[in-house]
């Protein structure tokens, strides 16, 4: 593949010659490797599963040293493992299939995490899922669900690994609101097309050069060490513009049309963005400035590369590389260039020049975390407030519209927004959102009508609510006693022993009074802390089960003037059952492939030495007046 024997120069290979050749010839090692793996293996894969009738899905970069992008774009389904927070490798499996068109990228989801039985619906929630969605993921597969016999005790089969979405679970409880969220969510990202107006080169040849001895590799490891890729991805996604990451395969495949840049998968943007590299191919490059001169936009914001990679025929890549540099300035400097070939040569106070003219979302700067997608009539926007305050404002939008929809995916409401136009001209929105929450905007180009969403701002004037009765409804070890407390308590403080141990539902049940002489027209009810879900009834009637804080629920539909009967069952984590049973020297006797105690895998210790969750309503319950 690079023109030479690898056997002649093994000691280059194994890091015993002067560095340069030593990088040179692992590149070269690297590429062939990744090379062999997707010709193949991924792509044969493909198509064999393909010619019977059937997909693949594809975990590419789990340990493999294959390219990420070009590995992950060979498959039918991309998909990614673990949750990091958006950085370079947590979102490669679902730019990688942007690029190639792939309509569905998945994520396995909640693997450990926190540790065993200690994980909860709102941390799968907000530490996961939503991270997921925002990485640009639209698929969810839960790590994972165990085959378990009815016969066998409780807790059940395991596996080591998961979060244990089983029956046995405490969670699996209120677990069908979390998969509705998922539910509403995906079907709004699966829909339409990836909205980004960037391509950001992958530096690989970067990467796969090291001076380093040992073999070992994986893109993951070597991330962190290349050039400026993290401070410019990060730069990027804080300044509100969006990309997609390409390879030089993705960048061959690349055609430019009506003043937009075409993917091999048929995806559109703005402009390709080469950061600060030191390698890159003469093939590459020289496709490059073909793209400008046919009128599209290459930004290299890090300044020009500064050599070709590998080690094979070096010196006749080299000269080559000269002369498509010496092209490069050229063109720049003609009056008849249609594209742009934009430098930025290390300016870190703008990360694009300005004469790229890229649109960017300034809602990024109120703290909010996006993914746009784009289809027929408008654009979807998914929309994390990530502050630990409420965003309660007009918010501007880098798209247009008329109209907005707006979708809250948790709580499964609807209705049109209200919005507005800046002095630029832009389109404004107004959002409220608490800390943690989600939403979801449809716009259109043209007037859409339907009922208006409904905007609330909170009147003076809140009432506590006290004085509790609580039972306990379905779990184990045992049923604690029935206890009443003023206050609301978790029952881990207020009902002994038993209740420590205790994994299950309890009922917390009490008055409260609407008062008749309120100018609210709305009622909204703050049930302060709580450990881990619960489900609202108010009169019997079921107004909202709560998974993710804060556990704040509007309750006007279903209050009646004068007494009301308020019921709050609290369902909590099953580490403290756990607890109780490593302490009893009970035997769990389906743990599989672990081989030791609760937790221990999690990096939580013994399960006997675990303290004790607090578990239940801990409050203050609030009744609070609000206005339309």
């Amino acid at each position: 593949m690079h023109g030479y024997d690898l056997r002649r120069h093994l000691p280059a290979l194994f890091g015993e010659w002067p560095a340069q050749k030593v990088g040179r010839v692992k590149s070269d090692y690297r590429e062939t490797v990744s090379q062999l793996i997707i010709n193949k293996h991924t792509i044969p894969w493909n198509k064999w599963a393909n010619e019977r009738g059937v997909k693949i899905i594809n975990q590419a970069a789990e340990g493999s040293p294959a390219h990420p992008l070009d590995n992950w774009g060979a498959s039918d389904q991309p998909e990614n493992t673990g949750a990091f927070p958006r950085n370079i490798y947590s979102t490669i499996a679902s730019l990688a299939g942007h690029v190639t068109g792939k309509r569905i990228i998945s994520q396995e989801t909640a693997t450990i995490m926190l540790g065993h039985f200690h994980i909860s619906l709102a941390d799968i929630k907000d530490i996961e899922v939503d991270k997921i969605f925002l990485n640009g993921a639209n698929k969810i597969y839960y790590h994972s669900a165990t085959y378990s016999p009815a016969k066998a005790k409780w807790p059940g089969w395991l596996y080591y690994a998961p979060t244990h979405f089983v029956p046995t679970n405490t969670i699996w409880k209120d677990f069908p609101k979390l998969n509705s969220y998922v539910s509403h969510v995906c079907l709004f990202l699966q829909a339409g097309y990836p909205d980004n107006d960037l391509l950001l080169y992958y530096p690989i040849y970067d990467m796969w050069y090291t001076e380093e001895k040992g073999l070992r590799f994986h893109t993951f490891h070597m991330i962190r060490n290349v050039g400026d890729l993290e401070t410019t991805t990060t730069s990027l996604i804080d300044n509100g513009y969006t990309f997609d990451y390409i390879s030089d395969r993705q960048i061959m495949e690349t055609t430019y049309k009506d003043g937009r840049l075409i993917t091999g998968g048929e995806n559109d943007y703005r402009a390709v963005v080469i950061p600060s590299v030191h390698y890159l191919s003469v093939e590459t490059l020289e496709y490059l400035i073909d793209l400008a001169e046919e009128g599209a936009t290459i930004i290299f914001s890090g300044g020009l590369p500064k050599d070709v990679p590998g080690f094979g025929q070096l010196e006749e890549r080299q000269r080559k590389f000269q002369k498509q540099l010496e092209r490069l300035e050229v063109l720049r400097k003609s009056k008849d260039f249609q594209g742009k070939i934009l430098l930025n040569q290390g300016d870190k106070g703008e990360i694009l020049p300005r004469e790229s003219n890229i649109s960017r979302e300034s809602m990024v700067k109120d703290g909010l975390k996006f993914v746009r997608r784009s289809y027929e009539n408008g654009y979807y926007y998914f929309i994390k407030n990530t502050n630990d305050h409420a965003i309660n404002k007009f918010v501007t939008l880098a798209r247009d519209a008329e109209s907005i929809g707006i979708f809250d995916p948790l709580n499964e409401t609807t209705g049109m927004a209200a919005i507005r136009t800046d002095k630029q001209g832009r389109t404004e929105v107004y959002l409220q959102l608490k800390p943690g929450e989600t939403c979801i905007l449809q716009t259109f180009r043209q007037k859409a009508e339907g009922p208006e969403w409904i905007y609330v701002k909170e009147l003076n004037g809140a009432r506590v609510i006290n004085n509790w009765d609580v039972n306990f409804v379905e779990g184990g070890p045992t049923i604690p006693p029935d206890f009443s407390t003023v206050e609301p308590k978790p029952w881990t403080e207020k009902g002994g022993k038993e209740a420590e141990w205790f994994a299950g539902t309890a009922q917390y049940s009490t008055f409260l009074e609407k008062p008749s002489n309120s100018a609210a027209n709305e009622w909204l009810l703050d049930l302060g802390e709580i450990y881990h879900s619960a489900e609202i009834e108010v009169n019997g009637q079921h107004v909202a089960t709560l998974i993710t804080p804060p556990f704040k629920v509007n309750i006007t539909d279903a209050l009646q003037q004068g007494k009301n009967n308020l019921t709050v069952k609290v369902t909590n984590l099953a580490a403290n059952r756990i607890r109780y049973m490593e302490q009893k020297g009970i035997e769990q006797e389906h743990f599989y492939n672990i081989g030791l105690s609760f937790g221990r895998y999690g990096g939580l210790g013994d399960a006997s030495q675990w303290s004790v969750i607090e578990s239940g309503l801990k409050g203050p319950v609030q009744l609070i007046p609000a206005a339309r």
